[in-house]
């Protein structure tokens, strides 16, 4: 064949034109297993219902990458947050955006839970008022923080 060796330049052209053709969103985070174009209330309500079903797998997914950089998917599933069954999540109220600690935007909520594998007896469901911080990234998703208060840093 006489034109050879035009075979594989021309071959990696075409894989370089379709790679350079997929969504934006996907060559941002292609790790990510969740929709764009969430609202930060619907990222919110999507992550809990996850936690609420035990469904860690797809609740990693809205974690902010500097926590997902610490933890694997995998560790994340079998070790996190072991010990809370949650029931409900409801928002209270949403902050302004960008106004929170390192541009973060404040979401307080309650939350009701049980404790499993407790040594002692605990009331059967409680109930915590707990303020949770979003981030809105480059691939126009929220991500949740993983907030340390202690320490003053966040994930």
């Amino acid at each position: 064949m006489k034109y050879k060796f035009l075979f594989y330049p021309l071959f990696a052209l075409i894989v370089l034109t379709i790679c350079s053709c997929a969504p934006k969103s996907a060559q941002i985070a292609p790790h990510i297993k969740r929709p764009t174009g969430e609202t930060l209330e619907q990222s919110v309500k999507a992550y809990w219902n996850y936690l609420i079903k035990g469904d860690l797998f797809h609740a990693y997914d809205y974690e902010h990458a500097a926590f997902t950089k610490k933890l694997s998917r995998d560790f994340y599933q079998k070790k996190y947050m072991k010990g809370y069954d949650f029931k409900a999540m409801k928002i209270l109220s949403i902050g302004k955006q960008g106004e929170g600690p390192e541009g973060s935007t404040k979401v307080i909520k309650e939350i009701k839970y049980s404790l499993t594998g407790v040594l002692f007896p605990v009331p059967k469901e409680l109930k915590i008022k707990r303020t949770d911080y979003w981030v809105k990234e480059k691939d126009g998703r929220w991500y949740h923080l993983i907030s340390n208060p202690v320490a003053g840093k966040f994930y």
